[in-house]
């Protein structure tokens, strides 16, 4: 009886060990908007799939016209061709208050996270699990902002 307990303890702390070595923090991101332009540093980022990820974006504009959103889609170029085209008819439709967002249910499901409008000299942090393996898209919506080039690539390995 004492033997099959140890045995027990044994298999118990084995599994946890197991099941903890398997849960891993989630993997801190920086996104920096410079002060001056529409880019985002890094434009790359990498993760590996199912990983939680904390993403941080940093608005380091000074004057109140600088402000800035982030929005990563479901796919390529493509998928952001389409988010891009619906942000464009929900601002004509609705107008700011559709922050810089497409307003159709299908084109919203086109979108992995968000972050909504980031004022200058501020920032905002999400938190989300990397998709599957693959390369995806992301921009900011804000002002037509991805037009002067203001997108990056989220790299996801297995």
């Amino acid at each position: 009886m004492k033997r099959s307990r140890r045995a027990l303890y044994v298999a118990v702390l084995g599994l946890l060990s197991a099941i903890l070595a398997g849960c891993s923090s989630p993997q801190d991101l920086i996104l920096t908007i410079p002060s001056i332009g529409t880019t985002f540093e890094p434009a790359v980022l990498s993760v590996r799939a199912g990983q939680q990820v904390r993403l941080t974006i940093k608005n380091d504009g000074q004057n109140n016209t600088e402000k800035h959103n982030f929005v990563l889609v479901r796919g390529g170029e493509e998928v952001m061709r389409d988010v891009t085209s619906a942000v464009t008819a929900a601002i004509n439709k609705v107008g700011s208050t559709s922050d810089y967002l497409p307003i159709e249910e299908r084109d919203l499901a086109k979108i992995f996270a968000h972050i909504k409008v980031i004022n200058p000299g501020k920032s905002e942090t999400i938190t989300f699990d990397a998709p599957p393996a693959g390369t995806y898209m992301f921009m900011c919506t804000y002002g037509r902002h991805w037009t002067y080039g203001m997108v990056g690539i989220l790299t996801v390995e297995p």
